[in-house]
């Protein structure tokens, strides 16, 4: 299907949802994409990645995760104290992959298995985030 992504200035907070099928080539376009936004990262330093409905996060090539982290690195005095979570599930190795590769250029990103537990440790609301990405799933947003 595609990776949406979503601003909200108003919580300070980047929202990104991979839905159904996601190619390399859409993972690598998307990536460019958010790096290039002069709107990214939002005020409050807040990012939440959401690959619950990606259904083959096995087909994402290693490499290209590796190399997706190292675009967020060149963009390193932007992100300085970013705060990252990822809600995994069955992307969870690939989410960490990411994880090793990014943290080491400075923000903090942690890989949750749980929105609701994601949500807690960005400090953001639980019932509006869970909003936002099911109306981004819907291309609503």
């Amino acid at each position: 299907m595609a990776i949406f992504y979503h601003i909200d200035h108003a919580a300070g907070i980047s929202l990104v949802v991979f839905d159904g099928l996601v190619t390399n080539d859409e993972y690598v376009a998307h990536t460019h994409e958010l790096a290039a936004n002069p709107e990214w990262p939002a005020g409050r330093k807040l990012h939440l990645t959401d690959l619950t409905t990606m259904t083959n996060p096995g087909l994402l090539a290693d490499q290209t995760v590796v190399e997706m982290a190292s675009v967020w690195g060149a963009q390193r005095e932007r992100f300085s104290g970013l705060k990252i979570a990822i809600v995994a599930n069955g992307a969870f190795a690939k989410a960490r992959r990411f994880e090793r590769a990014l943290t080491p250029q400075g923000p903090t990103l942690i890989v949750f298995n749980l929105l609701s537990t994601a949500c807690a440790w960005l400090d953001v609301d639980l019932r509006d985030t869970a909003h936002t990405l099911q109306r981004m799933r819907s291309g609503k947003c």
